[in-house]
């Protein structure tokens, strides 16, 4: 259930990203280690 609220939370994320900057695309990337957690990068092109 963790992985369906937290991808709530990107696709979020990526929607006011759009609104703020209208990019033509906004690359994504996850990085995860030794830890338990996920962190995801979004960046407006």
């Amino acid at each position: 259930m963790q992985d369906v609220a937290h991808t709530a939370h990107v696709a979020h994320a990526a929607h006011a990203l759009k609104v703020a900057f209208a990019p033509n695309k906004i690359n994504d990337g996850a990085c995860s280690d030794k830890l338990p957690h996920l962190l995801m990068h979004l960046v407006p092109k």
